[in-house]
C-alpha cells in the first residue's frame, strides 16, 4: 500500500516555508485562514465570484436573526443548529473538533473499520469478507445485514444541511471529522468556509467484483491487474441537487485513517472513502474557491452517471484558486456540466502502486470544461503531462478548452488535449479507456468516423463569464495558494570573470533573492550556458519571503577571447526566468609581438586615422591600451583607448583617432608617433606619413 504519511510532513514543511514569507496582512492563501476576518461569519460571496454569483448570487445565512446564529463543540450541537435542514437563515460557526459516529455524551463510537458498535447480525467484517471471494459478492444474508448495519450507522455520521445557511470555522483550527454534510435538491443559498474536513469514513464498503478498473498504461501504474472493487458512501461533503453553494477557505483530507492504512482483501484496498467534494443531482451554480483537496483517491466528481441526462444544463461548478495535492483523479471529473478551472494548483509527488496519479480532470459526457491558466509540479518525475487530461467521453469526443497550463517547467506551456490524445493513440487497441470496457480501438475509430481527435480542442462551446477578477498569470499560480501573495525574485549581478588562461578556471557566485513581504518561491532549475557552469546549489525547492540563496559558477574557456553565458533561475513567479549575463576572456600564454599601422584620411575640420594594433605572438596580448598619439604636432582625441585583448597568431584590435588641421597642411610629410601597453610590456614608436 502507498505510505501517504510523508506527504503531509511535506506539505507542512511547505506551508511553513509559505506562512513564514507573509506580509502581516496576507490572508489569502488556500485552506483554512491563518487569521480569519473578524466578519468571516456574514460574509457573502463577492458579485461575479464563479458560477455561485449567477442568479442572486450566494448569501448563505448573512441574514441570521440574533437567535440563530449558533456556535457549535460537537456532533450533537451541529445537527441541532441545522435543525433538520430548515431553510431559516442561520449562521452555524464550528469550535474546535466536531467528530462524526459519537454516542450522547460525545464518546467515540467507532473510527476506521471495523466498526461493531453498528453491526446488524448477522453481519461482520471478518463474516462478510468470508462469504465473498475474488470473483462473487458477498452472501445474501451477509449483503443484506451490511445494508441495515449502513442504515443504522448513517445518522451518526451524516448531516443535511438547508437553505439559507453559513457554516464557518472560528480561527485557524475548526475541524468537521468523520461527517458527511449533505446539501440536497431543493436546497440554495450554502456558504461553507475555514473548515477543515477530516477523514469521512464509509465503515460498510460494498465488494462489487464486476466493477474493474480500465486497463490502459495510466491505470496499470495505479492499481493491480486484479478485478473488483470496494466502495464506499460518505463524502465529506456531498452536493446533491442544491443550488448556489459556495465552499471557500477549506482543507479536505483523509487525516488520520489515509488510504496506506486500508487493509487488503482480494488483492484490492478496503476502500472506506468515497470523494471529498462530490457535485452530483443536477446541482448547479457552485464556486469552490482558495480551497486544499489533499491525499485522497476520487476527489470530485461531477455529475454521477453517463446516463444521468437530467444533468443537463445544470452541474455549472467554477474551482480557482485551489489546490489538489497528490489527489489520484477526478480534478474534478466532469459529466454534462460546464466547469470553469482557472489559477489553481496541483501538486503531484505520489509513489507508483495502489494510491498513483491517475489523471487530473477527467473530461466526460456532454461535458465543457474551460481550464486557463492552471500550474502542475510533480518534483519526483514518474507522471508526465498526458496525464492532466483523460477522456471519459465513451467515444462522443468531449471538447476542452486549455490556455496555458504548466507542468514542472514554468518558462513552458504543455497542451493536455494534444498529448492525451497522443497517449490514447499510443496504447494497445485492446487496451479499455473506461472502466464500461470501450477499448482504444473503438475509441479512435468513433473519433475517425467523427473527423476529428477523441478529444476536440476547443474554446468556442462556451466562455466564462462569472470571474471576480482577470485570471492570475500562471506562474504566480503556487505562490499565490500556498502564500497569499505573489513571489518577487531578484538575482544580483555577478562581475566580469576577466583573463583567464584556456584549461584554467575561475568562480564566482550568485545571489537569488525574493522580496519581504512576497509569496513563496518554488524554484525548478538554475542552468548555465556558454563556457559557465553552476558548480554549487542551494537555491532548491523553495524560498521564502525576505530570504536569499546562493549559486556558484565556475568559468572555464573553451577558446581565446570573449567567451559570453547566461546564468538563469527558473521559477515559478511571473518574471521567470530571472537571467544574469556572464562574461570573462580566454587567454593563451606565450609570447607578444605588437605590430601598430594607421591609415589615415582627410575630414572635415582636420584628419582621420584608424589605428590597428596586431599580434604576431604566440600568446594572448592582455590589456591592450593604445596611450599616445601625435600626428605633427598635433596630439590625437579620445586617449588613452582600450583595445582589450588581441589573440595570437595575427589577431588584431583597430580604434578610430581624429587629429586637428593644426597637423599640417595635405601632402606635407609629418611624423606619426603611436605608443601603448599591455599587461607586461609596452609597444608603439615613430614613422613618416604623407597628410592626405
Amino acid at each position: 500500500m502507498k505510505n501517504r504519511n510523508f506527504v503531509y510532513a511535506a506539505l507542512g514543511g511547505l506551508c511553513a516555508l509559505a506562512i513564514a514569507g507573509l506580509a502581516p496582512f496576507a490572508q489569502a492563501q488556500a485552506g483554512v485562514f491563518l487569521n480569519p476576518p473578524a466578519d468571516l461569519a456574514t460574509q457573502t460571496l463577492p458579485a461575479n465570484d464563479g458560477w455561485a454569483a449567477s442568479g442572486a448570487g450566494t448569501t448563505g445565512g448573512a441574514a441570521a436573526a440574533p437567535d440563530h446564529i449558533f456556535t457549535v463543540t460537537n456532533f450533537a450541537q451541529l445537527k441541532t443548529a441545522l435543525n433538520n435542514a430548515s431553510a431559516t437563515a442561520k449562521i452555524i460557526q464550528i469550535s474546535g473538533i466536531v467528530t462524526g459516529a459519537v454516542n450522547a455524551t460525545n464518546v467515540p463510537l467507532s473510527t476506521a473499520p471495523p466498526c461493531t458498535a453498528f453491526d446488524v447480525a448477522p453481519y461482520t467484517e471478518s463474516a462478510y469478507i468470508a462469504s465473498a471471494t475474488a470473483t462473487t459478492p458477498a452472501s445474501s444474508a451477509q449483503s443484506s445485514a451490511l445494508s441495515k448495519s449502513e442504515t443504522a450507522y448513517k445518522p451518526f455520521v451524516s448531516l443535511a444541511v438547508g437553505s439559507n445557511t453559513t457554516i464557518v470555522g472560528l480561527g485557524n483550527n475548526a475541524v468537521i471529522k468523520g461527517i458527511n454534510l449533505t446539501v440536497s435538491s431543493p436546497v440554495i443559498n450554502v456558504i461553507i468556509r475555514n473548515i477543515t474536513f477530516q477523514d469521512a469514513i464509509d465503515c460498510y464498503p460494498v465488494w462489487s467484483p464486476t466493477d474493474i478498473n480500465s486497463n490502459n498504461p495510466f491505470y496499470r501504474q495505479a492499481n493491480s491487474s486484479f478485478p473488483g472493487n470496494f466502495n464506499s458512501a460518505f463524502d465529506n461533503v456531498s452536493i446533491l441537487g442544491a443550488k448556489n453553494w459556495w465552499v471557500d477557505h477549506c482543507t479536505f483530507t483523509d487525516t488520520p485513517d489515509t488510504d496506506d492504512t486500508e487493509p487488503i482483501f482480494f488483492n484490492r484496498p478496503y476502500q472506506w472513502h468515497d470523494g471529498e467534494l462530490d457535485i452530483t443531482n443536477a446541482s448547479d451554480l457552485g464556486t469552490v474557491s482558495w480551497t486544499i483537496l489533499s491525499n485522497h483517491g476520487k476527489t470530485d466528481l461531477i455529475g454521477g452517471s453517463d446516463g444521468a441526462t437530467g444533468d443537463t444544463g445544470h452541474l455549472r461548478t467554477t474551482f480557482h484558486h485551489d489546490i489538489w495535492l497528490n489527489a489520484e483523479e477526478r480534478q474534478p471529473r466532469v459529466r454534462y456540466g460546464q466547469v470553469d478551472l482557472y489559477n489553481n494548483f496541483y501538486s503531484i509527488n505520489h509513489p507508483l502502486g495502489n494510491g498513483a496519479y491517475v489523471y487530473s480532470w477527467g473530461a466526460g459526457v456532454q461535458s465543457h470544461i474551460y481550464a486557463q491558466n492552471n500550474a502542475f509540479i510533480n518534483p519526483n518525475g514518474l507522471y508526465s503531462p498526458s496525464q492532466i487530461l483523460y477522456d471519459y467521453g465513451i467515444m462522443t469526443q468531449p471538447q476542452v478548452c486549455v490556455i496555458d497550463a504548466r507542468w514542472n517547467n514554468p518558462d513552458v506551456t504543455v497542451d493536455p488535449v494534444a498529448l492525451a490524445n497522443a497517449a490514447i493513440a499510443s496504447w494497445a487497441p485492446t487496451d479499455t479507456v473506461s472502466a464500461t470496457g470501450v477499448t482504444v480501438a473503438q475509441t479512435l475509430a468513433a473519433a475517425a468516423a467523427a473527423h476529428t481527435t477523441p478529444l476536440v480542442p476547443s474554446c468556442a462551446f462556451w466562455t466564462p463569464t462569472f470571474r471576480h477578477a482577470a485570471p492570475d498569470a500562471t506562474e504566480d499560480v503556487p505562490a499565490l495558494v500556498l502564500s497569499g501573495a505573489v513571489a518577487m525574485p531578484s538575482v544580483g549581478s555577478i562581475p566580469d570573470f576577466g583573463n583567464v588562461a584556456v584549461g584554467q578556471s575561475a568562480s564566482a557566485t550568485a545571489t537569488l533573492s525574493n522580496a519581504a513581504g512576497a509569496g513563496i518561491l518554488l524554484i525548478n532549475a538554475v542552468t548555465a550556458t556558454g563556457d559557465y557552469t553552476v558548480t554549487s546549489n542551494n537555491c532548491v525547492s523553495s524560498l521564502a519571503a525576505g530570504s536569499s540563496c546562493l549559486v556558484g559558477v565556475t568559468y572555464a574557456p573553451s577558446a581565446e577571447g570573449t567567451r559570453t553565458g547566461t546564468l538563469s533561475f527558473s521559477d515559478w513567479a511571473k518574471s521567470s526566468p530571472q537571467t544574469v549575463n556572464l562574461s570573462g576572456s580566454g587567454v593563451v600564454a606565450g609570447t607578444q609581438q605588437l605590430i601598430t599601422t594607421a591609415v589615415l584620411s582627410k575630414i572635415a575640420g582636420g584628419y582621420q586615422a584608424v589605428v590597428t594594433v596586431k599580434n604576431n605572438g604566440t600568446g594572448t596580448a592582455q590589456n591592450v591600451t593604445l596611450t599616445t598619439a601625435a600626428l605633427g604636432s598635433a596630439a590625437g582625441a579620445a586617449l588613452p583607448a582600450s583595445l582589450g585583448n588581441i589573440s595570437h597568431g595575427g589577431g588584431s584590435a583597430s580604434v578610430t583617432l581624429t587629429f586637428p588641421a593644426s597637423a599640417g597642411v595635405s601632402g606635407a610629410p609629418v611624423v606619426e608617433k603611436l605608443t601603448g601597453s599591455y599587461t607586461g610590456g609596452t609597444f608603439g614608436g615613430s614613422f613618416r606619413a604623407t597628410l592626405p
